[in-house]
């Protein structure tokens, strides 16, 4: 079964946008056949929902989704191939940041549209 590994501990930088991780954290895919690691100290930004969104699904810091969107924004800074881990492609992080929602008690409808989204306006943030 699909599951997060770990707890989510963020600590919030002064930038007022974005917090570290304060103890690794991952996520265990059935669905993609991997787990996805997120180091210490990494800085996210909560998937940078735009504010027009939050009202429909809530704000990225306290959002039921904020857990996923710590792994998602994970693999879009580090989906390279190196020699101890598989590439990721940007659709198959995009499809394990829907499945980690609903892992994790986001209603299917809030999941889809937040992943829809992420489909659409994702490539400015995935880095190559």
């Amino acid at each position: 079964m699909s599951r997060f590994i770990g707890k989510l501990v963020l600590e919030a930088l002064p930038d007022g946008k974005t917090w570290k991780l304060q103890h690794p954290f991952a996520y265990q895919s059935d669905r993609y056949k991997r787990t996805v690691r997120a180091a210490e100290d990494f800085e996210c930004d909560f998937a940078s929902i735009p504010r027009l969104f939050w009202r429909a699904i809530g704000p990225p810091a306290t959002g039921r989704y904020r857990r996923a969107a710590v792994i998602h924004d994970w693999m879009y800074c580090n989906h390279v191939q190196t020699l101890t881990r598989h590439a990721i492609s940007r659709a198959e992080a995009d499809g394990l940041f829907y499945e980690a929602m609903i892992c994790d008690g986001v209603g299917w409808i809030n999941a889809w549209l937040i992943y829809k989204a992420v489909r659409l306006g994702g490539w400015v943030s995935w880095k190559e």
